[in-house]
């Protein structure tokens, strides 16, 4: 038998710092992580499917951020989610609107025996 868990959350006033134009999520974070908790010791974290979206209401330059998820620093902790406005990654600083973000991410999981 296997399994797909689905999670969901979102993200609000995100603004990359550091100089990155990057924040990791953790799954902890989902709205109901709680409830597929006991399931995630056998997921399948780089088969993971992560689709964000910009929830930022306005026309502003914080709504026009694209996200991207790094699959490569997706695992059992959460995923990276990547900021671009136009071809140029959203870097954190005082002048840069905060956005929000919603996600969903679709997990496999190994198949048991029983």
């Amino acid at each position: 038998m296997s399994r797909t868990i689905m999670l969901f959350g979102r993200c609000v006033e995100v603004r990359p710092e550091g100089g990155e134009a990057a924040i990791f999520v953790p799954w902890k974070e989902a709205f109901n992580f709680t409830e597929n908790a006991g399931y995630m010791i056998s997921g399948e974290f780089e088969s993971a499917v992560v689709i964000p979206v910009n929830s930022t209401h306005g026309v502003g330059d914080s709504a026009a951020v694209r996200i991207s998820i790094d699959r490569e620093a997706t695992n059992f902790k959460g995923f990276r989610a990547e900021f671009w406005h136009g071809d140029r990654p959203y870097v954190g600083g005082e002048l840069l609107e905060p956005f929000d973000f919603d996600w969903v991410a679709f997990i496999p999981c190994a198949s048991m025996l029983t």
